[in-house]
């Protein structure tokens, strides 16, 4: 089943083209990645689809009752209005109106037997109830704490008030609104951009699993590579639909362009030999052969043409890297770098008792969870920041660059070709070229720092560093500003490039694609680690014993608070009217009834399940239904009350436990009646 259906878009801001004439169909139930450069129009598309702006000309179907789930910047403008996290203004309207509903049709049946009201108001009931169950129903709010919970939102900020949190605390409240709405397609822009490893883990399970249909834009490959089993690539204003995950997709978008670059080669060698032979013609006066031979001429251009149209787009960068000037060919495995017993603390300790080295040859990676000190870790090799003990050595006259994840220049108002010169020997011509290579043209050279977008910055500065000739090259988040075509280039440049390496990145993909050794963070220590996943079972082997130990240390702490507890309610009912076997009979009567309410209350959950489902309901069992309701909801808070009476760390209040235990039971005794 086809949900979206686009025929023919043309779409242009300013005169530039987002889309020309392009055509996509999104069928049901798969899981699509959407790629393209940075601004070549993949946020412009999901607002296409959710009717935000309108196409200049063609046609953007949509199948009727489709319903779209967006996660953009308008999603964290309407959280603000939430009194907490976990609120749902929708469903609580659906779930007003049908208690307004209820409380109508209770009046209505009682006033008259042949009230003519009553029909439509439960006809009005029935389609509210459908509605309140679809948004969600009362599962909503387990449902979007386990969300909140799997996205490592913590715990105490559940109960908050979405305008409270943070920007990145939001995204994760937003998100988990967004994959829980009833929807059929799921529009997701950069899910992963806030989120920690765990985070995504726990989202691309739930995106595996999901029967809806997810459109995702990342630019996190391995992520992709994960959730997806189509890939839209749009490119040269068009899109393009390809069976498999991202690597698969890229591999056969490779494989067609080397095919497509072969025929242009042919079909211009096959031009430029019967153009030769059109003039032939035409100097011997042959006007029947000439015209012949304009024909397939001009059918030639005509495919070249189309050939060439589907180029149009593709950015042909060339990061390159000027191999370092202090070494030499027999200087490639030298020791530059040494690091033993380091340790930092700031708040709390980042790391402790540290050993890292790096020869001449070797790109390093450090990889780790938010927070446990890559950053740091850099900065206290580049002499930014003081170590608390250890000891650093480098060795030899080392030219070190350092690329951090915020780019600031000196001179804003300075031009791109101004900025590159300066400092340089390097002729103009060949920086001129050097900018072509970085995606900049000469519409762009004379333009101001100051406009540059955030992946534009980092390329320009990238291009400085790299005419310094640096022995070390330190890169902190590299990839975060990149759009995916931008990384892979700047991967097969550091594969080429002859100097040391150490990079910080969070991007496995690009991890493991560059990277010949990995050092990882877990418990505040450093190791070597033979790949990328050797490291990350070892954080959730570290993270498992982490939870158990906590576990065993509540445990251990509820036991002793529970043995005190004993100790002082059983002093305080002993100096009471209350001895203790009537304590005891007391204790027993109420476990037996708090079994009861839980055996009751699913038990009601099913009665109610069945009523909803059943199509010929009468206005006695609407009454019934919301009679149930009321007392289940009773019996629960009851159940909830005694428990935590019966579990104070304090002696609790023998006469409080002894009414619930009476009112626990004739709540029992009313919902019996009306299961039976």
């Amino acid at each position: 089943m086809s949900l979206i259906n686009l025929q023919e878009v043309n779409l242009a801001f300013n005169e530039q083209v987002i889309f020309d004439q392009a055509d996509l169909t999104i069928d049901a139930g798969y899981k699509y990645a959407l790629v393209g450069l940075n601004g070549s129009g993949k946020s412009t598309f999901f607002k296409l689809l959710c009717h935000e702006i309108l196409p200049d000309s063609g046609k953007v179907n949509q199948a009727k009752n489709c319903i779209i789930s967006y996660l953009g910047q308008h999603s964290l403008q309407s959280l603000d209005k939430l009194a907490h996290v976990y609120d749902n203004p929708e469903l609580t309207a659906v779930e007003t109106e049908m208690n307004e509903l209820s409380q109508l049709i209770a009046a209505a049946d009682k006033r008259s037997e042949n009230n003519k009201d009553l029909p439509v108001l439960l006809k009005r009931y029935t389609e509210t109830q459908a509605e309140f169950e679809r948004l969600g129903g009362y599962g909503f709010t387990a449902s979007i704490k386990a969300a909140l919970a799997g996205l490592n939102l913590p715990a105490e900020l559940i109960e908050q008030a979405p305008i409270t949190l943070s920007g990145g605390e939001k995204m994760k409240v937003a998100l988990a609104h967004c994959l829980l709405r009833p929807a059929d397609l799921i529009l997701l822009d950069e899910p992963t951009n806030h989120l920690d490893l765990l985070s995504c883990d726990w989202l691309a399970d739930f995106i595996k699993k999901s029967k809806k249909t997810f459109i995702v834009v990342s630019h996190d490959r391995y992520f992709l590579d994960r959730i997806s089993d189509k890939t839209i690539m749009l490119e040269g204003h068009k899109f393009t639909v390809y069976s498999g995950n991202y690597t698969q997709a890229r591999k056969l978008a490779d494989e067609q362009k080397q095919i497509q670059a072969k025929e242009l080669e042919r079909l211009n060698e096959k031009l430029n030999i019967e153009t030769a032979v059109k003039q032939t013609f035409l100097s011997h006066r042959n006007i029947s052969g000439y015209h012949q031979r304009e024909k397939v001429v001009n059918s030639l251009n005509a495919k070249i043409k189309q050939l060439k149209e589907q180029q149009i787009g593709e950015k042909h960068l060339k990061f390159s890297f000027n191999q370092p000037s202090s070494l030499g060919e027999k200087d490639y495995k030298r020791l530059l770098v040494s690091v033993k017993d380091l340790s930092k603390k700031f708040d709390k300790q980042l790391f402790q008792h540290l050993d890292f080295s790096l020869k001449a040859n070797e790109k390093a990676a450090l990889i780790g969870r938010n927070g446990t000190g890559k950053t740091t870790l850099l900065k206290i090799l580049l002499g930014e920041e003081l170590p608390d003990s250890g000891e650093i050595k480098l060795y030899g006259d080392l030219q070190i660059a350092y690329m951090g994840q915020i780019i600031n220049f000196p001179d804003p108002s300075q031009s791109l070709l101004d900025y590159l010169m300066h400092d340089n020997t390097i002729p103009e011509r060949y920086i001129r070229a050097q900018l072509a290579n970085y995606g900049f043209d000469s519409s762009m050279i004379d333009k101001p720092l100051r406009i540059l977008s955030g992946g534009e910055r980092h390329r320009i500065f990238l291009a400085k560093l790299i005419n310094a000739h640096p022995d070390i090259l330190f890169l902190d988040e590299p990839t975060n500003h990149l759009d995916l075509y931008s990384i892979e280039r700047l991967e097969n440049a550091l594969q080429n490039y002859a100097g040391a390496l150490v990079v910080v990145s969070h991007d496995r993909y690009f991890v493991e694609k560059i990277a010949n050794k990995i050092y990882g963070f877990v418990d505040c220590r450093l190791k070597e680690y033979a790949s990328y996943e050797e490291w990350w079972k070892t954080y959730l082997s570290s993270l498992n014993s982490s939870n158990i130990d906590s576990l065993s240390k509540e445990k251990s702490l509820s036991a002793t608070k529970t043995t005190s507890s004993a100790v002082v309610k059983e002093r305080k009912a002993t100096d009471s009217n209350w001895n203790k076997g009537k304590i005891r009979a007391l204790k027993v009567q109420a476990q037996n009834n708090l079994n009861t309410v839980l055996q009751l209350l699913t038990r009601n959950e099913q009665f109610n399940q069945t009523f909803l489902q059943n199509t010929d309901n009468t206005p006695q069992s609407y009454e019934d239904y919301n009679l149930r309701l009321q007392l289940g909801e009773k019996a629960e808070e009851l159940y909830l009350e005694l428990s935590e009476e019966l579990e104070k760390d304090e002696a609790c209040s023998w006469e409080e436990v002894q009414a619930y235990n009476t009112n626990l039971e004739k709540t029992i005794s009313n919902l019996e009646k009306l299961l039976k």
